[in-house]
């Protein structure tokens, strides 16, 4: 569409000008932007920028990046015209596709229309299915994770422990991540393991790591992906292949000499195998979604306890309510209509999504021409022309954060919050959305859900009280509503913290171990 129908059709439309950033004549091509996100990336501030940016510049604002047109929004009507009104117009794109592809292949992360239709059709049956997660599955693998927590090597003195928290959390969704897709666990927290297949388990873990690492990295950088190239980045593909492709291969065997038949549950790769799915397509889709079960579940466990580290409050509240339902006997974890009993904890969870969404910047291609309800004239409110090839960048870290939304105290953990009624509306009108919204809403939210409230209420069980600590396990005192300022994140498709969990925490277990 050349510029003339362009200027018609927004005329039509009755759409205002949006507010567009000029670019550096030094720096042409949008350089000087991505010149700014890295810098914020080197200093891992990168989520704050966003928020900054919109602060400064708007809810939606246009700008070159990268020698493509980009337009930033967190206005939550913008939002959910792309991802639910207008979403088959709005794609991932080839782009995407491209720098994804040398990990994650033709996945339902990477794929569009017809060929994302027929990956939903495949993975939807498996998570739709009741027992999903398996109670009874997560228990074994929390008591690993715990037997963890306690061990010698972390003990201080009598019942205090000092430890890393996130590596664990990362080690115990791998755990879980692959008993679901293959119906059977890495153990990767087993400690009789770590001897016997530990090397090949946390060499996978790392390298899976490292190249979504580049995989973050090509997509920040967009129409110049493709300068992001490396040895390292191939051989860490590679691992992550291999890795996976040998575990479905031995999974297959079994399936075919009948060894499977007396489980009572089937996994993610015995439904694709019944399916009649080929190959490629099953590593691809197996390794889309084991990013989603291990990176997204992890993340979100670990900006949990960050939180509940450096708010005493919170953590003694939760803690009352677990105990209140549950009694303190550690022994045992909550049964489905317990954890339904336990309002707090979802508020707990609820706030922390609030402040720290896994995803927390996303975007979408234009692939026609169109409008979005919002950013445009004067006042921002009238609509705006999209022509076609723009790229949208969505940040559910800024609009989650907009005081506009949320009221002054936006940038506080307040679980309470989650209590009242202006609040919960924003489930509905789009203004938070963690799991993301439309056709493409995740899979696996109910999955991820009920895995953090089950990890998170057991581990509160067997922790007394819990404090940040650094790499010496000496304290660090943090003082409430400020230990924000001071987080380094660490950006990959998901988001973490750079500087890792280092706690102290009391253990609250008759006879911890010693």
């Amino acid at each position: 569409m050349n510029i003339a129908k362009l200027a018609k059709y927004a005329a039509k439309k009755r759409c205002e000008p949006l507010k567009h950033l000029s670019n550096s004549w030094l720096l042409p091509f949008g350089i000087d932007k991505l010149k700014i996100v890295l810098e914020a990336e080197r200093k891992r501030r990168f989520p704050p920028l966003t928020l900054e940016e919109h602060e400064k510049h708007g809810d939606t604002y246009g700008q070159n990046s990268g020698g493509q047109y980009v337009i930033l929004t967190r206005d939550p009507r913008n939002i959910r015209s792309i991802l639910s009104e207008q979403a088959k117009i709005f794609q991932y794109g080839a782009v995407r596709r491209a720098c994804f592809r040398p990990l994650l292949g033709d996945g339902i992360f990477t794929k569009d229309g017809v060929e994302w239709e027929k990956s939903r059709k495949i993975l939807a049956p498996i998570f739709h299915q009741d027992h999903v997660p398996n109670l009874a599955i997560l228990e074994k693998h929390v008591k690993q994770l715990t037997e963890r927590l306690f061990e010698a090597k972390n003990q201080v003195k009598e019942d205090l422990f000092s430890g890393e928290l996130q590596e664990l959390f990362f080690s115990f969704t791998l755990d879980t991540a692959t008993e679901f897709l293959f119906g059977k666990s890495t153990e990767s927290l087993s400690r009789g393991q770590e001897i016997q297949q530990g090397n090949e388990v946390m060499l996978f873990a790392d390298a899976f790591n490292i190249a979504m690492r580049w995989l973050a990295r090509r997509e920040r950088l967009k129409a110049f992906y493709w300068l992001l190239q490396s040895k390292e980045f191939r051989a860490t593909c590679s691992i992550a292949h291999n890795f996976v492709e040998s575990i479905i291969q031995a999974r297959l065997d079994t399936f075919e000499s009948g060894a499977n038949k007396q489980m009572r549950e089937k996994s993610v790769l015995q439904h694709m195998h019944e399916s009649a799915v080929d190959e490629k397509t099953t590593r691809d889709e197996i390794i889309n979604v084991l990013f989603a079960a291990r990176d997204t579940t992890a993340s979100l466990l670990n900006w949990i306890f960050y939180t509940l580290s450096r708010e005493p409050a919170i953590f003694k509240a939760l803690r009352a309510e677990i105990l209140s339902v549950l009694g303190d006997n550690t022994s045992r974890g909550p049964t489905n209509s317990e954890l339904a009993r336990m309002e707090y904890l979802d508020q707990v969870i609820d706030e922390t999504l609030r402040l720290f969404p896994v995803v927390p910047l996303n975007g979408r291609f234009c692939t026609q021409t169109t409008t979005l309800p919002s950013g445009g004239g004067t006042d921002a409110q009238s609509p705006i022309l999209v022509p076609k090839g723009t790229l949208i960048c969505y940040s559910p870290y800024a609009m989650q954060r907009s005081a506009k939304l949320y009221g002054d105290d936006v940038g506080e953990f307040r679980p309470e919050r989650w209590a009242e009624k202006s609040v919960k509306e924003r489930t509905i009108d789009g203004s938070y959305m963690p799991f993301n919204r439309g056709p493409r809403k995740c899979l696996g939210e109910r999955y991820a859900l009920k895995q953090t409230k089950y990890v998170t209420c057991r581990l509160v069980q067997h922790i007394k009280h819990i404090s940040p600590s650094n790499n010496e396990g000496s304290a660090i005192a943090e003082e409430p509503k400020k230990w924000q300022d001071n987080i380094k994140y660490h950006i990959g498709i998901t988001m973490a913290s750079d500087d890792g969990l280092r706690v102290k925490y009391v253990s609250a277990r008759a006879g911890a171990l010693r």
